[in-house]
């Protein structure tokens, strides 16, 4: 079995556009040895797999906006998916894609996810200037006004000293679980500077570059804040 290509956002770095443009390829990425997978809510943006990882007392936007019940009748839905789309692509590398999967912060979180998916796992993710970051996240949540964003453990707390841009912290458990070798970061500022967008950067990263031409990519840019 060949291995898992895991994208983990972060939120607010271009994840959405990532996400189009690979469900818009998936035939190509198949004719270069790829699978993108289908997801069970939304086709590609892969919301169970952090639902599925996350303990049952922790949150994120999909957790608080779905109300499913994360238990056993969940969790063996998601197991009985994603095990029918890796049996069925043995021979491709796995990309999975969902930002959701950067608030997993304990290491049994990311074990769950290891065992869900199977085989070796890399994990892919773009970091942004903090201050940036968090000045985004803060708008998308009062936009929505949905959350509670005073305590401080919340995936909607964005005070100055909010854990979700002590990027070290956050990508811990992952480099424990996985192997620090296989976590790569990118830079966002740097690709949206570049390119416009993360899509040729994520390309190169998982050995595609020279397979898409600009004008693929140069065009895609799914803003959805409002529906989020």
């Amino acid at each position: 079995m060949t291995h898992s290509i895991v994208h983990i956002g972060l939120h607010k770095t271009g994840t959405t556009s990532l996400q189009f443009f690979l469900k818009h390829h998936r035939e190509t990425l198949r004719e270069c040895g790829m699978a993108f997978y289908e997801g069970i809510h939304r086709d590609s943006n892969h919301v169970e797999l952090h639902a599925y990882a996350m303990r049952l007392e922790r949150t994120s936007t999909f957790r608080a906006k779905s109300k499913f019940v994360m238990d056993d009748a969940y969790r063996n839905a998601v197991e009985k998916h994603v095990i029918a789309f890796m049996d069925a692509n043995r021979d491709r590398i796995k990309i999975f894609s969902a930002e959701g999967l950067s608030l997993l912060f304990h290491h049994d979180e990311v074990e769950r996810l290891r065992s869900l998916i199977g085989g070796p796992i890399e994990i892919i993710v773009f970091l942004r200037d903090k201050k940036s970051y968090l000045a985004s996240h803060a708008n998308q949540f009062d936009h929505t006004g949905l959350y509670d964003r005073s305590d401080r453990h919340s995936f909607a707390y964005t005070g100055e000293d909010s854990w979700l841009i002590d990027y070290e912290r956050r990508l811990a458990a992952f480099r424990a679980v996985l192997g620090k070798n296989n976590v790569h970061v990118l830079d966002y500022d740097q690709a949206v500077e570049r390119d416009g967008n993360v899509i040729p950067a994520f390309m190169n990263a998982i050995g595609l570059g020279e397979v898409f031409q600009k004008e693929d990519w140069e065009s895609i840019r799914k803003n959805v804040t409002a529906r989020k």
